[in-house]
């Protein structure tokens, strides 16, 4: 992971490599480009948040732009292996 990636988000999981495999270089340079993300999954299931906070109602539709934007690039990676 590139320093800078890790020195913001903490990654863990029961498979390392899989961790590793689908926080491609495109998921960690999203992450890296936008507001800070708490994500956590477990099978199919994921759950994207910014931790502390609910936006104001004109910003969930941003937010969620970006959500799916990051799913895409989950499922980019997920399809490579």
């Amino acid at each position: 992971m590139p320093g800078e990636f890790s020195r913001k988000y903490s990654l863990m999981g029961s498979d390392p490599q899989r961790v590793r495999d689908v926080f491609s270089p495109d998921v960690t340079s999203h992450l890296l480009d936008h507001r800070r993300f708490q994500i956590e999954g477990v099978g199919d299931t994921l759950i994207v948040c910014r931790p502390g906070r609910l936006p104001e109602a004109k910003k969930i539709k941003p937010f969620l732009d970006e959500v799916v934007a990051l799913l895409g690039l989950f499922e980019a990676a997920a399809r490579r292996d």
